[in-house]
């Protein structure tokens, strides 16, 4: 997101002593997986320049729900309400992995379980979050790189997008602002991830750039050799004059695909009052010139361009995407939540413009959940659950469903999933967000379904096994 953010959850420190528990019982790592014959046939229009599988201009559809509590909600749920399948699902997990905290829902890998419920081949797309750069081993990344082979073999079989270290410009990260180790890192996890799961796609996902450097200035930076590296412009400071992508780009040879985060909270900071996105709003997310009204209540503003740098020899997508709702705000509903959302989707999302002239965005990745952000503010970022707003979303996307590539029907590897979501469900209406500390930024929506509590009480197990024998 492009908006300053508030320091890493209280609880964090907890995850970080936690996490040295976790690397001595992960350093065992599982055994690698026969990849003689595993993933799909598709990788390689996969990591082709916009896809040999459909044209310019189509795009797939995916979306970052929330199945922990009190929500619940699933990939099969969300197909359900909106009368497709989703092409992928987003989950986040940290590396290394903690265990698992019911207590503070922290920790975990992801469950991948309820992809199979979905009775689709939906593509796993797996965020990953360091905890800090110089924190991770090479140990750790194998134990990823595994873990995604285990999703690209039988009987998973899964395409998987791995975006790692994201918006890696923001302070709000504990492995942010620092893009010398971050690059080094992302190099080191590119040679690991291709030697053992060599069909995963890499997703590079900075912050876009309205905004930028959000907050951090030349005597933030640490270490202070950084600067040179930040100070694009050569003036001495960080300014919203200086590249804000360049600096962390490892280069094309480590990358598959490029994305960025792209959020409407509002014109002013701390972007709590409901307000409608400017038109073009969107598009200057590609081009680096914003439309009157982004920023404040001045002209169009300038800052560093996507599209025509990043997008020209790589797919690219918007990995988290969303307008927010302000719901607990004391301004009011303002033109409220409809309103809001349609602005949102009709400038993208069912805009045929947009996908004319921007044809290798290929993926919008809905942020398809409520949360609590800065200044204790509530923010609503669902489509699909207000029945008005879904009602009138799913009319403007019928309209322009031929533009989008859709997951197919499979039977699932768990008997009695689902094999269909293709079926115009009924309007949800999922309860109001109960706040649950977690380390993905404020964010609760990594949990752990009691099959995995098992699977790793069960992991731990063996390992004491093993050690006392």
């Amino acid at each position: 997101m492009f908006t300053l953010r508030p320091p890493a959850s209280p609880f964090f420190s907890l995850v970080v002593a936690l996490a040295a528990f976790s690397k001595l019982v992960l350093s065992l790592g599982p055994l690698e997986p026969n990849l003689t014959n595993s993933g799909t046939d598709s990788y390689e229009s996969l990591l082709s320049f916009g896809y040999d599988t459909h044209s310019d201009g189509q795009v797939y559809l995916a979306a970052w729900i929330n199945p922990a509590q009190p929500f619940y909600d699933t990939p099969a749920a969300f197909n359900k309400r909106i009368g497709f399948n989703a092409y992928a699902f987003q989950f986040a997990q940290t590396i290394p992995i903690t265990p698992y905290s019911d207590v503070f829902g922290t920790g975990g890998s992801i469950n991948e379980t309820l992809l199979e419920l979905s009775g689709t081949s939906a593509a796993v797309f797996l965020t990953v979050y360091p905890l800090s750069l110089g924190g991770v081993s090479d140990g750790d990344l194998t134990v990823l790189a595994n873990q995604i082979a285990t999703y690209q073999t039988a009987p998973y079989n899964r395409d998987v997008f791995l975006r790692f270290g994201p918006e890696m410009q923001g302070n709000w990260m504990t492995y942010g602002v620092q893009p010398t180790a971050f690059v080094a890192l992302w190099k080191r996890m590119h040679d690991i991830i291709r030697s053992i799961a060599p069909k995963t796609v890499l997703v590079w996902a900075p912050n876009a750039a309205m905004g930028y450097p959000f907050g951090a200035t030349a005597a933030s930076v640490s270490p202070s050799s950084d600067v040179n590296v930040l100070d694009t412009n050569h003036n001495g400071q960080l300014d919203g004059g200086d590249d804000a992508y360049a600096p962390y780009y490892p280069g094309d040879d480590y990358v598959d695909w490029n994305a960025i985060s792209w959020y409407w909270k509002g014109s002013v900071y701390p972007y709590t009052v409901n307000q409608v996105q400017p038109v073009g709003y969107a598009a200057g997310a590609m081009t680096g010139h914003s439309p009157a009204g982004a920023i404040g209540t001045g002209p169009a503003e300038s800052f560093t361009g996507f599209y025509g740098t990043y997008c020209q020899t790589k797919p690219c997508m918007f990995a988290e995407m969303g307008a927010a709702f302000h719901a607990n705000t004391t301004s009011g509903v303002g033109p409220g939540q409809l309103a809001i959302e349609t602005a949102w989707w009709q400038d993208t999302l069912t805009s045929t413009s947009f996908m004319d002239a921007y044809p290798k965005m290929k993926m919008f990745m809905l942020f398809e959940q409520i949360k609590t952000e800065d200044a204790n503010d509530l923010r609503d970022f669902r489509l699909t659950n207000d029945s008005a707003v879904r009602g009138n979303f799913l009319k403007d996307l019928s309209t322009v469903s031929s533009r989008y590539v859709w997951a197919q029907n499979r039977a699932s590897s768990i008997a009695g999933s689902a094999s269909s979501n293709r079926t115009s469900g009924s309007s949800t209406s999922l309860p109001s967000q109960t706040k649950k500390p977690s380390i993905f930024r404020n964010d609760a929506s990594q949990s752990a379904s009691a099959p995995q509590l098992l699977g790793m009480l069960g992991f731990l197990g063996t390992f004491f096994l093993l050690v006392i024998t």
